[in-house]
């Protein structure tokens, strides 16, 4: 069961950071290249 929670907790947080950098990727192409 724990090992379960654990594997869980992990994909959460590998999810959170891939979600992050791309975030930030695009913020960067936003700056390079502004939509307005």
């Amino acid at each position: 069961l724990i090992d379960k929670h654990q594997q869980h907790l992990a994909k959460l947080r590998t999810k959170a950071l891939q979600m992050r950098d791309a975030v930030a990727y695009e913020e960067s192409c936003a700056k390079l290249l502004p939509l307005k």
